[in-house]
């Protein structure tokens, strides 16, 4: 039976189980030994979502308000952190207080943010 979060081997759902073996600081960008995938608990055509272990946490909070993310990464010291929401979730992000992550590749765009659990 397939379960709905693996750190490197299927484990429970369970985010205080999430034991981060490879701290993401110490992970390099595409190294992805601090990775966790879980099953999206919305209607998506991947059938995993996959992020950096330390932002967990914000991400199932968010989740939880029914923000939908579209990719994150949490910089491992090398770039800025961000979160990706679907456009439809700009103005909800920007009342919880985050603030966007301006891409230079993408100038006016603003559906990514900085993470408040993270500090640069």
């Amino acid at each position: 039976m397939e379960k709905d979060i693996y750190v490197k081997s299927v484990i429970n759902y369970q985010p205080k189980n999430i034991k981060m073996k490879f701290p993401c600081r110490k992970s390099k960008v595409q190294e992805y030994d601090c990775q966790v995938c879980v099953k999206p608990k919305w209607e998506s055509s991947h059938k995993w979502i996959c992020f950096d272990k330390c932002l967990t946490d914000e991400l199932f909070y968010l989740w939880d308000l029914g923000i939908i993310t579209t990719g994150c990464c949490c910089g491992h010291k090398e770039h800025n952190p961000y979160i990706g929401v679907e456009k439809e979730y700009i103005p909800q992000m920007k009342k919880l207080g985050y603030k966007v992550a301006h891409n230079p590749m993408r100038p006016i765009d603003e559906d990514s943010f900085l993470p408040l659990t993270k500090k640069l």
